[in-house]
């Protein structure tokens, strides 16, 4: 789950598990992923592959976190 307050950024998902490939969607805080592969590691973040209604093809690569704090949780919290 996308963790957060809703009035949070949303967390952006990626094309590739890398900051600079291309956005291709954004989850909002309380949205439900289902996490299919990962974790990568890159750009001092940890990526892992979702799977998602709100991404447009159904999947993409978002971060869990930044070492500081946590941008995925496990659902239920």
């Amino acid at each position: 789950m996308v963790a957060g307050e809703s009035a949070d950024p949303p967390n952006r998902v990626r094309s590739a598990p890398n900051t600079s490939a291309d956005i291709v969607a954004e989850i909002d805080p309380g949205e439900i992923v289902l996490v299919i592969e990962g974790p990568t590691c890159a750009n001092n973040l940890v990526f892992w592959k979702v799977r998602s209604d709100v991404i447009p093809g159904g999947l993409g690569w978002t971060a869990e976190g930044d070492g500081a704090k946590y941008y995925l949780v496990p659902y239920p919290p």
